[in-house]
């Protein structure tokens, strides 16, 4: 069976370096190719380019993403308008279902990841399954409020708890 699935899987990416170099653009969908195996093969190629992704099955609407490479590693990953870098990357990484579209020689606004793709990669799928095994915390689109009014909460605070109280307001 993992024979199996290592060969369809190859074969995916070769219909995708086939349509690459015949339209010098490649697009699809990661339920046909996932991130990971996209910026694997990009990465193998040494490209430079945007990878812009769309997830349609995000819990609030369809949510925007996109990963920078300069010459196959990956410099910077921004996922909607506020969360970038290592954050966004790892997000990226566990998108399953959705679109995605690279379009070559277009450089990073500002770079915001450092380090090989490959060590990246590899600490990004980690973190996907450590939290795919964690069932204690809740799931992204879960809403979450206080559990005790906002009067009743000092105002000398951690500044990271100062942050996410600030968010949940």
């Amino acid at each position: 069976a993992r024979v199996t699935a290592m060969l369809e899987r190859q074969q995916r990416m070769d219909a995708v370096r086939r349509e690459s170099l015949a339209r010098r653009e490649l697009g699809g969908q990661l339920t046909q190719v996932s991130v990971v195996d996209l910026v694997q093969l990009l990465h193998g190629g040494r490209r430079t380019g945007v990878v812009e992704l769309m997830h349609a099955a995000a819990p609030h609407g369809p949510e925007a993403g996109a990963l920078w490479l300069h010459e196959g590693e990956l410099v910077h990953a921004t996922v909607g308008e506020k969360v970038s870098g290592r954050k966004a990357l790892f997000r990226l990484l566990g998108w399953r279902e959705g679109r995605f579209s690279f379009s070559a020689e277009r450089r990073a606004p500002t770079p915001s990841l450092s380090g090989p793709t490959r060590v990246l990669l590899v600490e990004g799928l980690r973190q996907c399954e450590a939290l795919a095994r964690d069932v204690s915390l809740p799931r992204r689109e879960a809403e979450i409020r206080l559990a005790v009014p906002m009067s009743e909460i000092p105002h000398a605070v951690h500044p990271v708890t100062q942050e996410v109280l600030l968010l949940l307001e």
